[in-house]
C-alpha cells in the first residue's frame, strides 16, 4: 500500500497544481468556484432546513426538496473537487 505523504507529494507536484500556482487568475477561478459551490450546498441546506422548522408552511416539503437535493450535491461534489484543487496548489 502507498503511504498517504507519497500520495499527497504526487498531487502537490502534479501538473494541475503546478499550472495554478503559476497561472496568474487560475488560483483566484478555482477558490471562486469553490466559494460559489460553498454557497450552492450551504444555500440548499438551510433553505430546506428552514422549512423543516416550519417556515413556508404553504409549501410542500417533496416540493421544495425536489430542485434543492440535486444543487445541493451538484454544491458538494464542486466543493470537494475544487477544495483538493485548492489543498495540493498551497
Amino acid at each position: 500500500m502507498i503511504p498517504m505523504q507519497d500520495v499527497w507529494v504526487a498531487l502537490a507536484t502534479s501538473e494541475v497544481a503546478s499550472a495554478l500556482r503559476l497561472s496568474r487568475w487560475g488560483y483566484a477561478a478555482v477558490n471562486a468556484t469553490h466559494i460559489a459551490a460553498l454557497g450552492l450546498l450551504f444555500g440548499s441546506v438551510v433553505t430546506l432546513d428552514l422549512r423543516l422548522l416550519g417556515l413556508w408552511r404553504s409549501t410542500v416539503l417533496a416540493d421544495l426538496a425536489r430542485p434543492l437535493v440535486p444543487i445541493a450535491a451538484v454544491g458538494l461534489i464542486i466543493a470537494v473537487a475544487s477544495g483538493l484543487l485548492l489543498f495540493v496548489t498551497r
